[in-house]
């Protein structure tokens, strides 16, 4: 069994429960939803305790009345709570209600700074650390930076990309991606170009947050005129690279719980609509490509995988996330 899904949006995307890796398309704009904890400065152990622990969440039927004010608030309705402490069931957020959502989600849970910038240092002697913008919503504080390969030389190397972040409280991504520039890079530095992003969404890695400050999603936004101004950057530097063609994007990404007990609850409650429980796969799983299966190098990654952590397996109805396997 290759554990591989169908996803007929065209993207290709790797996950796993705590850790999910995804391999997409060429451009930025084939990037689609698709990761294990990884960090040189701590265990295993560290990080699997900072992971949400994993629980039920039971949503309301959709006619039963209830209502929380913007400010989070909890009213009491008919016979049971709202899903989401903002917004109103039934009814999409207006601007008071995306207010209260960033007062709520502006909260600094952990140090860019010290997690991300300061691994940058000592990649230095090795790579070309370049910043290619900041947010400006702090600029000192999120300023935003590539790794590269170098001698950089589209014309006569094959060139690969590498994201984390674009979701910032997917932590696998980002610090699977800064591993990955500290330990393995530089063996295929020279016969790739290579550029690594650690941190798309840095207000989101600090914050903990899958949406930017706007209650956007970033990886729906690798558009042009993005709405999301980390994406917009982004989308600049691969730009700026002048490479013809990718070879392989790796968009590294993460499946936790808090999809359960968080983003879910709040992408309901901000656009209106009901709340379905959906089960978080439990280990590694890769989401392919219909027009285009890459079956052999799937399974290759897969089988990798395997021997370091367990793979996911299909639901009762022979699916992963409503896919058929």
């Amino acid at each position: 069994s290759s554990h591989v899904a169908s996803n007929r949006s065209g993207s290709r995307a790797s996950r796993t429960r705590h850790s999910r890796s995804r391999s997409v398309g060429a451009r930025m704009g084939d990037v689609a939803d698709g990761s294990d904890h990884a960090d040189t400065a701590e265990s295993a152990a560290d990080l699997a305790a900072r992971s949400p622990k994993r629980l039920k969440v039971t949503t309301q039927a959709p006619d039963v009345r209830a209502s929380v004010n913007v400010d989070g608030q909890r009213q009491l309705g008919a016979a049971a709570e709202c899903f989401y402490p903002i917004g109103t069931p039934g009814k999409p957020w207006g601007d008071a209600e995306r207010a209260a959502w960033l007062r709520r989600a502006s909260v600094v849970k952990r140090s860019y700074a010290d997690e991300v910038l300061a691994k940058l240092q000592s990649l230095k002697s090795t790579f070309d650390v370049e910043k290619y913008g900041s947010l400006t919503r702090d600029p000192e504080r999120y300023p935003l930076f590539v790794i590269k390969s170098r001698r950089w030389d589209p014309g006569s190397k094959p060139s690969l990309l590498v994201t984390g972040g674009t979701h910032g409280y997917e932590t696998s991504g980002v610090q699977g991606a800064l591993l990955f520039a500290q330990t393995a890079m530089a063996r295929y530095a020279d016969h790739f170009n290579i550029a690594v992003v650690p941190c798309v969404s840095p207000w989101g890695y600090e914050c903990v947050q899958r949406w930017n400050p706007d209650a956007i999603d970033p990886n729906r936004s690798y558009v042009a005129d993005s709405p999301v101004e980390a994406c917009a950057l982004a989308m600049e530097l691969v730009e700026s690279l002048s490479v013809p063609q990718w070879t392989c994007h790796l968009d590294l990404h993460e499946t936790t719980d808090t999809d359960v007990l968080e983003f879910r609850p709040a992408k309901a409650s901000r656009d209106g609509l009901p709340h379905e429980d959906e089960p978080v796969p439990d280990g590694f799983y890769l989401m392919g490509c219909v027009a285009t299966p890459q079956h052999g190098w799937h399974k290759a990654m897969i089988d990798a995988v395997r021997n370091v952590t367990h793979i996911a397996q299909a639901d009762a109805a022979g699916q992963i996330l409503g896919l058929p396997i």
